[in-house]
């Protein structure tokens, strides 16, 4: 379970088109709200005319095909190829100019800084006791685990010595350029807050807000939230709507009712500040649609809804998430997980800023299924990581680092020990911190026998900056 994140959308969102609602952007913890009634499968009324099959994509897990992409400005998109609509690919470099490898230099496995390792002792009667982390800006790595009663978020700087702590029922804890942003939740609902801190813990701003969404951080700060959310502790939203905090927690803007009540399904922001809201558009679209509605750093609707993907088939339990390109614009994903928690994604397309526009994803993207992408080396490559899963020969996972026009830098090796096992996902975070969270099964009982273990999380500060 990926509790921690930058902008990616599993979580409580997870189950979306099988069991409802949740969040997604950072990837939940614990999320302790009541989950959104069922969505199911993207069907509705065919009153909308879909878009004209524009080739499909490839399968994306779980067994599912992952629908066909539709571009709504007018060209053609061909699978795994270029749009064809006059423009370039969005975060795409300039045609013809010869590759710009510059952002490789001091990229190799001779360049890893000595990794760093911090520890928590847990109960063996804990389930799950430590999740995932992510990094700010700064370097200060936020590391979650469970305490009794709740969460516990510790916060490690560089060098690896706790520097503070964040506590609450549940919720989510999504990375900043200074601190973190976190939604806050209680045994009843998935969110009753959003609160920033600084790097020692430390409250910089709360704004009570109830019900459940799904979020998607800022890349420059900030996080966004697409659900069901209504100011104050006990109010309920019925309608979608859209609200966006600072990265101190503070409200920017919203709740701003969307036009559209199509199940809400992802979320992503742009280098621009711009968000796009993913939803089922099956109402408008016809049955197996999935549309979009851009929003500007203020709120303002940038675009009518517009078709992402028609005949799209969702697999057993389907979310999308959205990551940031390099100048604007985000590369859209499906993830799917299956029954016995099994993770598995597919990038999909190229969604250009603010526009109701759809390309087709370069072959250097869809080429690379069941991995996130971060933007890494201040913006001139992205990174490349691979989802958790079994390790079949040895135990250790590979980073790929990208030029922003697709050519590889080569990958570099994050080894645990030669014995298969099962990965947590590697990440990286704003700073360019790796963060790799140890196989469960690594976990050390000290002394042996004893109902005390502790878990590991290695990282190597500012890898990828």
């Amino acid at each position: 379970m990926r509790s921690i994140g930058v902008s990616s959308a599993l979580g409580l969102a997870a189950c979306l088109f099988a069991c409802g609602g949740g969040s997604s952007g950072g990837s939940g913890s614990r999320g302790g709200g009541n989950p959104a009634s069922d969505a199911g499968s993207p069907q509705g009324n065919d009153g909308g005319q879909a878009a004209p099959d524009a080739g499909a994509t490839p399968d994306a897990g779980a067994g599912s095909d992952a629908g066909t992409a539709a571009d709504a400005g007018g060209g053609t998109v061909s699978d795994g190829g270029t749009a064809t609509d006059g423009g370039p690919a969005a975060g795409g470099g300039a045609p013809d100019a010869g590759p710009d490898m510059s952002a490789c230099t001091g990229f190799g496995q001779s360049d890893l800084p000595p990794p760093v390792s911090y520890t928590i002792a847990y109960s063996s009667a804990q389930s799950e006791p430590c999740e995932d982390a992510t990094a700010d800006g700064k370097g200060v790595v936020a590391f979650d685990h469970a305490i009794a009663g709740g969460t516990a978020v510790d916060l490690i700087n560089p060098s690896g010595a706790k520097v503070g702590m964040i506590q609450f029922h549940s919720g989510q804890v999504f990375a900043q350029p200074a601190g973190i942003v976190a939604n806050t939740g209680s045994s009843v609902q998935q969110t009753v807050s959003v609160a920033g801190y600084d790097e020692t813990g430390a409250q910089l701003d709360n704004t009570a807000i109830n019900g459940s969404a799904i979020y998607a951080a800022a890349p420059n700060g900030g996080l966004f939230a697409a659900g069901l959310l209504a100011p104050g502790e006990s109010t309920v939203a019925i309608e979608n709507d859209v609200t966006m905090f600072s990265s101190t927690g503070a409200l920017q803007y919203g709740p701003l009712t969307i036009a559209s009540q199509g199940k809400i399904l992802g979320a992503g922001v742009d280098l621009l500040g711009r968000a796009v809201v993913i939803l089922d558009g099956s109402a408008k679209f016809g049955a197996g649609a999935i549309s979009g509605i851009w929003f500007g750093p203020k709120g303002e609707q940038l675009t009518g809804e517009f078709l992402i993907i028609a005949h799209f088939t969702p697999g057993q339990f389907t979310t999308f998430d959205a990551s940031a390109l390099a100048g604007s614009g985000l590369a859209l994903r499906r993830v799917d997980q299956d029954g016995a928690g099994n993770t598995t994604s597919q990038w999909l397309a190229l969604l250009p800023s603010g526009s109701a526009r759809v390309e087709a994803g370069p072959d250097w993207l869809v080429q690379r299924p069941n991995t996130d992408m971060k933007l890494a080396k201040g913006g001139r490559a992205y990174a490349f990581t691979p989802l958790g899963g079994a390790a079949v020969t040895s135990c250790g996972q590979q980073l790929e680092l990208l030029t922003t026009d697709g050519n590889s830098c080569g990958k570099v090796d994050f080894v645990i020990d030669d014995q298969p096992c099962v990965t947590s996902e590697l990440a990286v975070g704003l700073d360019g911190t790796v963060l790799q969270r140890t196989p469960s099964s690594r976990d050390r009982n000290t002394p042996p026998g004893s109902a005390v273990f502790s878990c590991e999380l290695r990282f190597w500060p500012a890898a990828m900056r």
